[in-house]
């Protein structure tokens, strides 16, 4: 006797399903005119022609028959399938049966729902997934596992501007050498730009028809570079309140700085937008996000 016999599943073995699979050591007995319609994947392998054989041995054929039932080997499991089905059958399902899926559950439905390419659960795991909470570590790492580049920029934005004390051992264990590696070495880059950019202020770009005639070239300079340092350089070198280039740029676009021209300070900011002084380290982000794609 087989010490794991082959038992029908209690829900998912339907009286008139027409395709009976095996998965594990789990039969099921499901509608193929649902699956085909649902995945390109099971129409494909339902549309493979098969030995003909005779009346008499219809059961004979792959997917008639407990005895001959259409095999499913991995990724597919019995756990992660029952999941896909309950999402699969959740149309016929009065208001107090719908069940409701743990994070783990999801996972298997959007694992099953990429494999077998059901677009339409695929899109509803991922919804569902992201009203889960997921931490920056969970959200990456799934990102990664599932190919779903939007959680990988997400998780990066998050990991490279949370504080190392933040991250437990765990996280660490669970994020891997090269994760680390890659996010360690941005968040450098992203500390020396910054640095770089608060102890050296942009040249004032002058227009010296108005500042020759209010303070002139040289106390025009002076009231840009004390109100850099006063004011926006603390703010963007802030270990604990970290601020994004856009909110960066917002803070130069509107600080009062009352002996310097107008002018000229507008010339300026004009000039820090288009070299991309601040900006640059949104090239930092969006190459750390093609590296752990």
């Amino acid at each position: 006797m087989s010490e794991n016999p082959v038992k029908h599943h209690p829900r998912f073995y339907i009286e008139d399903g027409s395709a009976i699979f095996q998965v594990d050591c789990t039969l099921y007995k499901l509608h193929a005119s649902l699956l085909k319609s649902s995945s390109p994947i099971l129409r494909d392998m339902f549309a493979m022609p098969t030995e003909s054989k005779p009346v008499d041995q219809a059961s004979l054929i792959e997917g008639a028959s407990d005895e001959y039932p259409i095999q499913l080997q991995a990724p597919v499991t019995a756990e992660k399938f029952n999941d896909l089905l309950l999402w699969f059958y959740k149309r016929y399902w009065g208001n107090t049966e719908r069940p409701t899926f743990e994070l783990q559950a999801l996972e298997h439905i959007l694992e099953m729902t990429m494999f077998f390419m059901m677009d339409d659960g695929r899109n509803w795991a991922i919804a569902e997934i992201e009203g889960c909470g997921l931490t920056a570590v969970q959200t990456l790492l799934m990102g990664q596992k599932y190919c779903i580049s939007g959680w990988v920029a997400t998780a990066v934005h998050r990991l490279l501007f949370t504080t190392q004390a933040r991250l437990t051992l765990s996280n660490y264990h669970n994020l891997g050498t090269h994760n680390i590696f890659v996010l360690d070495q941005a968040r450098t880059q992203i500390q020396d730009h910054r640095l770089a950019v608060a102890f050296n202020p942009p040249k004032v770009v002058h227009n010296y028809t108005v500042c020759d005639r209010h303070c002139g070239p040289t106390a025009c300079a002076e009231a840009w570079k004390d109100a850099w340092w006063g004011g926006f350089a603390r703010h963007y070198i802030h270990p604990d309140t970290h601020i994004s280039p856009q909110e960066a740029m917002a803070k130069l676009e509107n600080v009062l700085i009352l002996d310097m021209t107008t002018e000229c300070y507008l010339k300026t900011i004009e000039f820090i937008a288009a070299k991309g002084v601040i900006a640059k380290e949104d090239a930092y982000v969006a190459a750390t996000v093609v590296a752990l794609t």
